[in-house]
């Protein structure tokens, strides 16, 4: 088996650790899955071993998969055998001729190749598309409202019509839930396939595809424009323009050179790819004072912290991560005074990473006191919910006083900034610490209320007595979590 590292357990194959070549499944009879995390070509296919009911190859997933994953799964891949049922292979460097080929060796296996086709054939009969609030995970059913609905198979064709997938760049997935969401029934009102909108330009087919499906930019359009006609036009508004993008992203790049000193600056003309983006880094990591100025690099845009502008901003966290940790913390408390410092900072201790568990109480207090009212009242809302989230584990006295203010109404969305780089909307992800439906005062009490803050139980009630539905069931809980009897 050359490289390959397996661990057996109650008589099946649990893990494969590294497979290259793939002869050995040949002699796999008892496996039960097979998914192939990697890329796929020079593949010459033979039916596959008897006891394999089920097999996945996905190409270019990074991760670790059970029972059967490896890197770099390249060559020939050999299957051989008669009990296949299924076959998912979206994305990977196959050729329909060879999907064919395989597909008559097999002919009551179902084949999953192309993901347009998969979506066609899983709706094969339906006849209603029904447009809800809400994604695809954290659901809360009861809060969630029917948008439009079309009835007709003529009208779930012209939606269909208007889907085709970039499937090169499809697999990969945001951390927002989606809104809002797409389903389509059959005649019996059985939900065949829902379909959650991201960004205005991917979806979302939990069960169906192994990933985000990238639009292409005439079918998100297509799609957004669909939307819009029927009432809806939100997911079109956040459909970026890639002039706009582009725009927002000079933007940030002229607001970098400013920051750092006149011989990096000087490298930072443009920075279009990965490869530019890496040799910048390289520049910057020389500069003076390094740490600080990266943490302000951080805070030199209003973007959402967890999907930022392209790969310069991607790397300037990398790199940091990659510093000694007492030197990443002396800068937090140096620049946490300044704006783009302490934008930054808020960045670093609040966003989806939680890298505040780092830090000493002692140095933790300070920074929060700094950074959480303006955190709280960020423009983007996937932000602020990230840090309310994180007080809720920081709790202490800093923490407490923002949530009080926050919870009162005094720290309201601060509007992004006419010259900052323009924004990406889109959905939000709520961390499971968090109640899934919420405004931000709600959470606040709420989260005071987890804290024990016996003190905020009269603007819990004040508040609570003007709720939404969905504010006032976090506010009952808050209230319930005051109420009984202290530990």
């Amino acid at each position: 088996m050359g490289s390959t590292q397996a661990v057996h357990g109650q008589g099946q194959l649990a893990h494969v650790l590294v497979v290259d070549p793939l002869d050995l499944v040949h002699d796999l009879v008892e496996l039960d899955e097979l998914l192939l995390a990697s890329q796929l070509d020079d593949v010459r296919w033979r039916p596959v071993p008897s006891g394999l009911n089920r097999h996945d190859g996905h190409a270019g997933l990074g991760d670790i998969r059970e029972p059967l994953a490896g890197h770099a799964l390249r060559n020939n891949v050999r299957v051989r055998g008669g009990r296949l049922t299924r076959l998912e292979m979206f994305s990977a460097p196959v050729g329909d001729d060879d999907v064919a080929q395989f597909a008559a060796l097999h002919p009551s296996a179902t084949i999953l190749h192309r993901w347009h086709t998969a979506l066609v054939t899983a709706t094969a009969g339906a006849n209603s598309v029904r447009v809800r609030t809400g994604g695809t995970c954290h659901r809360h059913i009861e809060d969630e409202a029917v948008l439009f609905e079309l009835t007709g198979a003529a009208e779930v064709r012209a939606l269909l019509d208007r889907i085709a997938i970039d499937e090169p760049s499809s697999g990969e997935h945001c951390l927002c839930c989606g809104d809002p969401s797409i389903e389509i029934t059959d005649g019996a009102n059985r939900i065949a396939v829902t379909l959650g909108m991201h960004h205005g330009r991917r979806l979302r087919w939990p069960g169906g595809w192994p990933g985000d499906g990238e639009l292409t930019g005439a079918a998100a359009t297509a799609v957004c424009r669909w939307l819009a006609d029927h009432g809806h036009p939100e997911s079109l508004h956040q459909l970026e323009d890639p002039a706009r993008i582009a725009e927002g992203k000079r933007r940030l790049l002229a607001r970098y050179r400013a920051l750092v000193p006149l011989n990096v600056a000087a490298g930072l003309t443009t920075v279009d790819s990965y490869d530019e983006a890496r040799i910048a880094m390289d520049r910057l990591q020389e500069a003076p004072a390094r740490a600080e100025l990266l943490v302000r690099l951080l805070g030199a845009h209003a973007w959402p912290w967890s999907d930022g502008p392209g790969d310069l901003d991607r790397l300037v966290g990398e790199t940091l991560n990659g510093f000694p940790v007492a030197e990443v913390h002396g800068a937090l408390s140096q620049v946490v005074s300044d704006l783009e410092g302490r934008a930054g900072v808020a960045r670093w201790l609040y966003d989806y990473q939680e890298r505040w568990k780092e830090l000493p109480r002692a140095q933790l207090d300070p920074l929060v006191a700094a950074t959480a009212p303006w955190a709280l009242g960020h423009c983007q809302r996937q932000n602020r919910v990230y840090a309310i989230a994180c007080l809720l584990g920081i709790g202490g006295t800093p923490a407490r006083d923002a949530l009080r203010l926050l919870l009162a109404g005094a720290i309201q969305p601060w509007a992004l900034p006419p010259d900052a780089p323009w924004a990406l909307g889109g959905g939000i992800r709520v961390p499971e610490t968090l109640p899934q439906r919420g405004s931000d005062r709600a959470y606040a009490g709420w989260v005071l209320a987890r804290l024990g803050d016996r003190e905020s139980a009269p603007a819990i009630g004040a508040l609570a007595a003007t709720a939404t539905p969905a504010d006032a069931r976090v506010l009952a809980e808050a209230m319930t979590l005051l109420e009984a009897p202290a530990k």
